[in-house]
């Protein structure tokens, strides 16, 4: 599980539907969603209560060409199941 001191690290990568799971993709295609950024992620995370810092000036290892940023997430639980928990909350975001 990638962990950045003791925290969980999510970027916007694992919600893509233009990524494959091969390419960096961490949710199943039909939670997944085209171009989600790092203000709808945390907006979800601030519905379910967690706690996270925002780093946009960092680079996915995948593609170190752009900056996408990434989330620090505030977490002791099972990483696939908060992204599952993001996921759903994007989703009813966008609906």
């Amino acid at each position: 599980m990638a962990r950045q001191g003791g925290r969980i690290v999510i970027w916007p990568v694992y919600f893509s539907s233009k990524r494959s799971r091969k390419e960096g993709r961490r949710v199943p295609r039909g939670l997944s969603m085209a171009e989600p950024s790092l203000q709808e992620i945390a907006a979800a995370l601030d519905g379910l209560g967690v706690g996270y810092e925002i780093q946009e000036d960092r680079r996915y290892p995948g593609a170190p060409g752009r900056k996408s940023g990434r989330i620090l997430v505030d977490q002791q639980g099972e990483k696939e199941a908060l992204l599952r928990a993001v996921a759903q909350a994007i989703k009813a975001q966008r609906s």
